[in-house]
């Protein structure tokens, strides 16, 4: 069973894919900061981060198979991590844009999304 907390978040982050909603942005808050990234959509047209997201998924793979879990099975409480790209962090009086991150469920504080500004 999902959580609450990565249920919304993956909804929040799905939004950003609607073509009604195309320009807009996630905006996580996390102990660290404040993240805003986009969501990755499967067939990813940049080849890094589609290059860095391919590696990301068979570390997870390998981490399912290493502790026996079926690749499909979901992670207990809030375990797991989501991709962005295009990421802007921001914590204390420091920026720094990033093209690829993984973000753990567990240190997400707050979701929403904003427009494309």
């Amino acid at each position: 069973m999902t959580t609450l907390k990565k249920d919304l978040i993956r909804q929040f982050a799905a939004m950003t894919s609607l073509e009604t909603m195309k320009d807009s942005r996630l905006v996580l808050l996390t102990p660290a900061g404040m993240i805003v990234g986009t969501a990755i959509p499967k067939e990813e047209a940049d080849p890094n981060v589609s290059s860095m997201t391919k590696v990301t998924s068979e570390l997870a793979r390998g981490y399912y198979k290493e502790n026996r879990l079926p690749v499909d099975a979901p992670l207990e409480g809030n375990d797991g991590f989501f991709t962005l790209k295009n990421v802007l962090l921001q914590s204390g009086g420091t920026t720094a844009q990033i093209p690829f991150l993984v973000v753990f469920f567990d240190q997400v504080i707050a979701v929403s999304v904003i427009g494309n500004e």
